[in-house]
């Protein structure tokens, strides 16, 4: 059984959009501040 093409290309895309800016933000906005919260959290452990 095929499926009926009902997902239109710009819900698709829009989705595929959002997806990347998710992954990117999450990169570029959560990676340092779980990488600075790390490193309070080895000195802390150290000392």
């Amino acid at each position: 059984m095929q499926l009926k093409h009902v997902d239109s290309p710009w819900f698709v895309e829009l989705h595929i959009t959002l997806w990347h800016v998710d992954i990117h933000c999450l990169v570029t906005c959560h990676f340092p501040l779980l990488f600075t919260f790390l490193s309070i959290f080895i000195l802390l452990c150290r000392s």
